[in-house]
């Protein structure tokens, strides 16, 4: 083999240069195959990012927006106080609507965050006869789950709207709305409703049932 310095120059330059036409065309692919994965894991990455924003779009744009919440604790009215004078009417499907929210307030003089329905506290009244159905439009505006327990009624035939956290139900999800439908039956008496959950409101609401004139 001859000496590098026996070699002429332009000889230098052509074994430096590819052989054939095959050689360039064989190591294009792999100088391209970098590329190729970038691009392949950029799509990938683009992808997910666009079905995470349309999963976060879904779900807000499923969720109930409500009314106009109050930030501030609203009286409540005195009529929530009252019985309203429905002995003798027949049994009838009586229809409220919760909205369970937090705002501030100082009912007690010390100003803080409180978990109310409808904005106010105490919050508002039922008022029904023996016989009667009951049905409660409950909108869970919290960060957390929460349920509405009626407490002292028997809910023979629909247990499922006891309103018992983790027990009979899972819970109305946060933005979410759940229709609470049953009878009293026989039952006559005052009772209440309060929430059931791991964060609970601590307040205790009145439902008052008045017995029906005979």
């Amino acid at each position: 083999m001859a000496a590098a310095e026996d070699i002429a120059p332009e000889e230098k330059v052509a074994l430096l240069e590819p052989h054939s036409n095959h050689d360039t065309q064989s190591a294009s692919p792999r100088r391209r195959r970098p590329h190729a994965a970038h691009a392949a894991l950029l799509a990938v990455f683009l992808l997910g990012v666009a079905l995470l924003a349309l999963g976060v779009w879904g779900t807000y744009a499923s969720s109930p927006r409500g009314p106009s919440l109050p930030r501030e604790l609203q009286r409540t009215p005195h009529t929530h106080f009252a019985l309203d004078g429905l002995r003798g009417q027949p049994p009838q499907t009586r229809s409220h609507a919760f909205v369970v929210s937090e705002v501030e307030g100082a009912p007690d003089g010390v100003r803080k965050p409180m978990l109310v329905v409808n904005g106010m506290y105490p919050g508002p009244t039922i008022e029904a006869n023996q016989g009667d159905r009951v049905v409660v439009k409950v909108t869970n505006m919290l960060e957390n789950r929460t349920t509405i327990h009626w407490h002292g009624l028997f809910q023979n035939g629909t247990n499922y709207y006891d309103g018992t956290a983790a027990i009979t139900e899972c819970g109305i999800p946060p933005g979410q709305t759940l229709v609470y439908n049953f009878t009293l039956g026989e039952f006559s008496g005052t009772t209440w409703w309060h929430a059931r959950t791991s964060d609970p409101l601590y307040n205790n609401e009145q439902l008052t049932l008045a017995q029906p004139l005979c």
